[in-house]
């Protein structure tokens, strides 16, 4: 089970969204660290602020995403696109680090959105959109 997740994703021009979610036995919440630039006037909403997730139903989907066995590192050649990185823990074991520039793991797809069902106002189904014939 999952125990705590840290997010990280952007590129240079439109700025990174950054989160970390806690899962506690009873309740889960997030904290946002930063939004991209295009949103930026939205963060003083959220900044420092441990909120509720939308959808607490929807972490038990977690080992069902298939992340475990995706790699430490997903590279593609390219001076510009989007980095990103993944810190996660799951319940008994170490912290687990991933990364990747402008290429992504097996159901890259998938866990955005499972992203986007938690913490809506991230709009992590933008990266989706806009990578999508990179997976």
């Amino acid at each position: 089970m999952l125990k705590f997740l840290r997010f990280h994703i952007g590129g240079f021009f439109d700025g990174y969204d950054e989160v970390r979610l806690w899962i506690y036995k009873h309740s889960a919440k997030y904290e946002i660290l930063s939004m991209n630039f295009n949103r930026i006037e939205n963060l003083d909403l959220y900044e420092n602020k441990r909120l509720p997730v939308k959808n607490p139903e929807q972490l038990s989907e977690w080992d069902t995403l298939g992340v475990n066995p995706w790699a430490d590192e997903y590279s593609e050649c390219c001076c510009d696109g989007t980095q990103w990185r993944l810190t996660y823990r799951e319940e008994g074991k170490k912290i687990r680090y991933i990364s990747g520039s402008n290429a992504y793991p097996p159901q890259w797809k998938r866990f955005m959105e499972w992203l986007d069902m938690l913490m809506p106002e991230m709009e992590f189904k933008k990266y989706i959109e806009e990578n999508e014939d990179t997976y």
